[in-house]
């Protein structure tokens, strides 16, 4: 659903006097403060799956084209049967990991695809990312440029990681501490990171304190 309101310059009146400058008519997604507002107006403009679909179909559309028409080379393994293979593997991690995330998500309260949240998953996947079902994303189109040879869709990894990183996940991250306990969102954020860690500088750090109790 849908809301129109109009959004003026502090100090102008919206009414008559007002020029068509001043003012504009935005279309906002109706909200009941809850969840995040998916779409135009939305603080997410494009729902995260579909956005991932889209660049992959560019990646894969202009790696046919320069390939077909410049014949550009395209390193990547050769063999169909070790390509295939490297792909499925990652499509079946990225599957486990966003099956394994929801389980999360729903055992606390919350969900998937901008549903309220009532809770903070902090267990498994959760536990070494802040976002695991992004990460699952990510390795789509890196199984698609693995499948057919297509370096070009490497590209579509680095705009989907930018897409998520400086539009998705900073909305969610103010939205999040106001839903539930901020400290407790806080701390674990403090903990865990925004994408993945493979506890290295958690080792490291305890070596350091152990060296050098307080």
């Amino acid at each position: 659903m849908y809301e129109l309101r109009f959004q003026t310059r502090p100090g102008i009146d919206p009414f008559p006097r007002a020029s068509h400058r001043s003012m504009r008519l935005i279309a906002t997604p109706y909200t009941d403060g809850k969840q995040l507002r998916v779409g135009f107006g939305g603080e997410v403009p494009v729902f995260p799956p579909g956005f991932t679909l889209a660049v992959t179909l560019v990646g894969v559309t202009a790696g046919w084209g320069v390939d077909r028409v410049w014949w550009v080379p395209l390193s990547g393994p050769t063999a169909l049967p070790i390509r295939v293979a490297a792909a499925a593997a990652l499509v079946a991690v990225a599957m486990r990991i966003a099956k394994n995330a929801r389980a999360v998500l729903e055992g606390v309260g919350s969900g998937v695809e901008f549903t309220p949240v009532n809770g903070i998953a902090t267990t498994g996947p959760f536990a070494w990312s802040r976002n695991p079902m992004y990460c699952a994303l990510l390795l789509i189109p890196i199984a698609a440029a693995i499948l057919m040879d297509n370096y070009y869709l490497f590209g579509s990894t680095l705009v989907l990681f930018l897409y998520l990183d400086q539009v998705v996940i900073p909305a969610e991250e103010l939205f999040v501490p106001t839903q539930v306990p901020r400290e407790a969102y806080m701390a674990y954020s403090a903990t865990v990171p925004r994408w993945f860690s493979l506890g290295i500088a958690q080792k490291i750090q305890e070596l350091k304190e152990m060296k050098c109790p307080m």
